[in-house]
């Protein structure tokens, strides 16, 4: 089973002292209130040799009375540009997934038995794409130790999920 990594910070500075790991997930996904988030982010990937491209991304996620939809879209660089990736939770706890290739002008679906290929060229998955905005009631959390990030104190958390057939043994939030 694969370890996974992936940043999220948690900030102490939301009053989260003294809280549980359960709690501190919990309240920092539920910060925003609001069933329509937007955010930008820059993918930095870096190759064996040390050099560095960066891929800037748009998502957007919609909760709905079936679950949500997020969407991928990347802005930069020119190779990637207009690819879009879309998830789509169904009634049955699944999800659907495609992704748009502009170069070719088409729509593909992927099948969940592709959920570990590359996405778009980089070291992350589809699954991991997907599982970005994992449920928190799924795993058992636990704070390893604090860390200051830009002069803020953050939390460390390991979550183990509780469904031991899920794709990692184990997901560290910092």
């Amino acid at each position: 089973m694969r370890n996974c990594f992936f940043v999220v910070v948690l900030l102490s500075a939301y009053g989260l002292y003294g809280q549980s790991a359960d709690e501190v997930v919990r309240l920092s996904r539920d910060r925003i209130e609001a069933d329509t988030v937007q955010s930008q982010s820059t993918m930095v990937l870096t190759a064996k040799n040390g050099s560095k491209t960066e891929r800037t991304i748009n998502q957007y996620s919609k909760d709905g009375p079936k679950g949500s939809r997020t969407i991928v879209e990347f802005l930069s660089p020119a190779s990637v540009k207009g690819t879009r990736f879309l998830t789509v939770e169904n009634g049955g706890g699944g999800e659907d997934r495609w992704i748009y290739l502009p170069e070719l002008n088409r729509v593909r679906r992927i099948a969940a038995q592709e959920g570990a290929r590359s996405f778009v060229g980089t070291d992350l998955s589809y699954d991991d794409i997907s599982s970005a905005d994992r449920d928190a009631e799924k795993d058992t959390h636990t704070i390893l130790r604090e860390e200051t990030l830009n002069g803020k104190v953050c939390h460390v958390i390991e979550s183990i999920p509780k469904d031991k057939s899920y794709q990692y043994s184990r997901i560290v939030r910092g």
